[in-house]
């Protein structure tokens, strides 16, 4: 009885350090003018991250990587892509 009472403490616990969490990023990117954000290209991610394209698509698969769809090119704010490589680290990806 105890220990399924302390587990479900450690796991609403859990739940609310993720809530916080996401309430900072949010809190993050509210202070950031959207002019001042750095937008990166599909182009770009592939260079930059060394990554393949079929890592790429992959990770899209995956709904690791969310790409913003403009005039047909995936495009990403900087902070999701630091996101993203938290959540793999996290996962024990990286």
């Amino acid at each position: 009885m105890i220990i399924e009472l302390l587990t479900t403490i450690k796991n609403q616990l859990g739940k609310l350090i993720d809530l916080f969490t996401e309430l900072v990023d949010i809190k993050r990117q509210q202070r950031v003018p959207l002019q001042e954000r750095h937008i990166w290209t599909k182009g770009e991610l592939l260079d930059k991250m060394n990554m393949s394209e079929p890592t790429y698509n992959r990770n899209l698969k995956k709904e690791l990587l969310i790409p913003m769809r403009l005039g047909g090119s995936d495009m990403y704010f900087e902070e999701d892509i630091l996101k993203a490589i938290e959540e793999s680290r996290r996962k024990g990806k990286i």
